[in-house]
């Protein structure tokens, strides 16, 4: 297993800093409420990024799993049980449903659209599904109680409890991303995405790699779903269980910079905040749904100035600046040295 790099291990240990640090700087709920959203969305999209960057099986099925993951723990609270183990049993049918799902789709060799569109298919039903459950709350949604006192087991925490709850969680995926670079699992993730007849005649399991990738990106996506459910303390089906979210999840990834470590967290963090700054300072002026449109001209414009993304253009920005000082520096050692 190569090592993990230590630029890496830096950008990781700063993001882990600063969402500590950002309770600390900006106090008021609705600043923390904000960075539970960013982290939120960094989270998902890097899970998402497992199965659809790196692995290269582009999924719209990650709805199901967020609302596995929402449901099960609402369910346990409302019912007086600890969330803790709702989210540990929606993440297990989550790797359940999302093993299914890869499965049948390798079991037929769907090819990569048609795939896509199974995917689709899923998280429609699963959204019908929700909508038709009166245990689920039907499509008036599932309130979750909150008794008052804040108790860690029963997950009734404040907003900097929530906050720090939904920061564990997202460096949690972020750390599996990051070890996904180095170990062998990773690198067949990529073999299988370029080329996956390649793959299979040098003794890659394809069918072993997309379970295995499915499997992973199912569970870190529950788990965040879990956890931004008890945060909100209702249940949404349309914006939490449908497959519109998944939209905006691969639209922030693609912006990032899909298939790279830290292109899905870059993207969500600048879309998530161009969003709230467009429905906050101009939400009297411009029509509902604005900032969808926005994210739409974002990837048309990146797709069209950097294929890897923002990442790409700002790797491009660092090497520029990094040349010009380099060459700076030399005609002024040369100088000093005449």
């Amino acid at each position: 297993m190569s090592r993990v790099k230590r630029s890496d291990l830096v950008v990781l240990g700063l993001i882990a800093g600063a969402g500590l640090a950002w309770p600390l700087f900006f106090p008021s709920n609705y600043a923390i409420s904000q960075g539970i959203e960013i982290l939120f969305f960094v989270g998902v999209c890097t899970a998402w990024n497992i199965v659809g960057g790196t692995a290269g099986q582009f999924a719209f099925s990650h709805s199901i799993y967020l609302g596995c993951g929402a449901y099960a723990a609402a369910l346990c609270s409302v019912n007086g049980v600890s969330p803790f183990l709702g989210m540990v049993a929606g993440c297990v049918l989550s790797v359940g449903l999302g093993i299914t799902i890869a499965w049948t789709a390798a079991r037929f060799q769907l090819p990569r659209l048609a795939f896509a569109l199974i995917t689709l298919a899923f998280s429609e039903i699963g959204l019908l599904c929700v909508l038709s459950s009166d245990v689920l709350g039907g499509p008036a949604g599932l309130p979750i109680p909150f008794t008052g006192g804040e108790s860690l087991w029963m997950l009734q925490l404040d907003h900097t409890g929530y906050f720090l709850l939904v920061l564990l969680l997202t460096l949690l995926c972020l750390g599996v991303a990051l070890v996904l670079t180095v170990t062998r699992s990773g690198y067949t993730y990529r073999c299988v995405r370029d080329n996956e007849r390649a793959a299979s005649a040098i003794g890659i399991s394809t069918l072993r790699v997309k379970l295995h990738s499915m499997a992973i990106s199912a569970a870190l996506t529950s788990l965040m779903g879990s956890a931004y459910a008890l945060y909100l303390g209702f249940i949404d089906p349309h914006e939490l269980a449908g497959p519109e979210i998944m939209i905006e999840v691969i639209l922030f990834a693609a912006v990032g910079g899909m298939g790279t470590l830290w292109g899905p967290a870059l993207g969500a963090t600048v879309l998530v905040v161009l969003g709230n700054v467009l429905r906050e300072e101009f939400g009297g002026v411009l029509p509902p749904g604005s900032h969808t449109f926005v994210y739409g001209a974002a990837v048309v414009l990146v797709i069209v100035l950097a294929r890897q993304g923002l990442l790409e253009i700002l790797r491009k920005a660092w090497q520029a600046a990094w040349s010009r000082v380099s060459a700076r520096t030399a005609r002024t050692a040369s100088q000093a040295a005449a």
